[in-house]
């Protein structure tokens, strides 16, 4: 396909994106009240979290917008086109460099990747709830460190910047944790090749900024691993850290539905995604599918003791970061397979298609979701003002949800959020009966 057809493509496509994540839809949610505030107040290193980068972001934005939600959400869509940008250079370097894909095969297929990354659902908590952003502006700074790597000529430049990117990141969002591990995997096999004893270095320079961290992280919050992150990593929780991996993986690529459906896709996934693999075996070469894997799993493993919920779209900001290499395997595996005939090229057509309707359709119920959530608490936060308006007197709310199709809503912050928003409000003044964890359906 020419460059003008996938330029037009990807310009309808973040379009589409833009139209479902419109930055006035969405409002805040859940511990945003908990976090800005702090953040407003000039605390950071919240709650034994070390990520001051992103807590500068939200500094910015307040500094800009105010208490308004809709200059949040304009940052975070921002940022997620400078992602997909980023995305199409990174992965021809990846395809060029790396697994030696000819320039013009090697962009098809960048296209081809950008626009998964713009039809992929799962990420759809981090342009919605402000503090699930993080991983956005995580990535730009790890892909900037990945591209730094394919640099022909490194030198003491490249390495102190890369090392700058990096420790930016992981003070943004601490799961590319293990990507040093990743670029080491990259090496295997490349020893007698001139640009390795440069891109080793990098790597050990990578592997350094990861140790300061960590250390940094000790001296900050007394611990390397939080309990909130790590209370699976144990022996006695094999079996839950085992569950969470499963749910992650197969969350990668299945949309958020009721358990039967979800264990029915994961037999779908794994029948279809073998039967191409053995039909290609004699034609990708398996350190190609290792490369896409291996910083998959890296990932992952970071947030393995959290789990993810295949019931909604919660958690999503977990998958914002390995969908970005996902779909970079994805497009490779799909441009083989068209052009491989082990399936004729009209059924594989109707096949990416049905596969990208199931996308977008999860990605246009997931934005519903949470704009139904945003709607929930800002309706909430508008009849508590304006009770207050009229009358001192305490208001009473009989029941409150604390999750909206899942997604948490007023699991805490609830009279945070009010203090916050509406500083002359008596919080000691609003009693809430009943917190309703159900999901909220709403009937039209």
């Amino acid at each position: 396909m020419k460059q003008k057809s996938w330029i037009i493509i990807l310009l309808i496509l973040a379009l589409c994106n833009t139209v479902l994540y419109f930055p006035t839809q969405f409002f805040f949610l859940n511990d945003d009240f908990i976090h800005l505030a702090l953040t407003d107040e000039g605390v950071f290193f919240q709650h034994r979290s070390i990520r001051p980068i992103h807590e500068l972001l939200v500094k910015f934005n307040l500094l800009i917008w105010g208490k308004n939600a809709f200059g949040f959400h304009l940052t975070s869509l921002i940022l997620h086109f400078v992602v997909c940008i980023q995305l199409f250079f990174v992965s021809t370097l990846v395809l060029i460099k790396q697994l030696n894909i000819n320039t013009n095969n090697a962009k098809q297929i960048s296209f081809l990747a950008v626009a998964l990354f713009l039809i992929y659902p799962q990420y759809t908590e981090s342009l919605t709830w402000i503090i699930g952003g993080a991983p956005i502006l995580s990535g730009i700074f790890l892909l900037l460190s990945l591209q730094i790597y394919y640099q022909e000529k490194l030198n003491l430049i490249h390495f102190l910047i890369g090392f700058l990117f990096f420790l930016i990141s992981l003070f943004t969002y601490e799961q590319g944790i293990l990507f040093p591990i990743f670029l080491c995997f990259l090496l295997i096999g490349k020893s007698k090749e001139n640009y390795f004893n440069k891109r080793l270095k990098y790597t050990l320079i990578l592997l350094f900024a990861g140790f300061i961290y960590i250390f940094l992280r000790k001296i900050i919050t007394t611990e390397i691993v939080g309990n909130y992150e790590g209370e699976n990593f144990n022996f006695s929780h094999i079996s839950a850290l085992v569950g969470n991996a499963v749910r992650l993986f197969f969350r990668l690529i299945l949309n958020p539905s009721s358990i039967y459906l979800f264990i029915v896709g994961i037999v779908v996934v794994m029948l279809f995604t073998s039967i191409i693999l053995w039909r290609l075996k004699n034609r990708i070469a398996n350190y190609q599918l290792l490369f896409f894997i291996a910083i998959i799993v890296l990932l992952i493993i970071p947030v393995f003791s959290l789990g993810i919920s295949v019931q909604s779209f919660e958690s999503g900001r977990y998958l914002y970061l390995p969908s970005i290499f996902l779909v970079m395997l994805l497009s490779k595996l799909l441009v083989e397979t068209y052009y491989s005939s082990i399936i004729p090229q009209k059924w594989m057509l109707i096949i990416f298609s049905f596969f990208c309707m199931y996308w977008m359709n999860g990605k246009i119920r997931g934005a519903k979701n949470y704009k139904s959530a945003s709607d929930y608490v800002k309706n909430t936060h508008k009849a508590v003002r304006e009770h207050f308006n009229v009358s001192n007197d305490t208001f009473f709310i009989d029941s409150l949800h604390s999750t909206v199709h899942k997604i948490p809503v007023f699991r805490t912050g609830f009279k945070q959020g009010i203090q916050w928003l509406h500083p002359t409000i008596d919080t000691n003044k609003i009693v809430v009966n009943h917190f309703d964890d159900n999901i909220l359906v709403k009937k039209n």
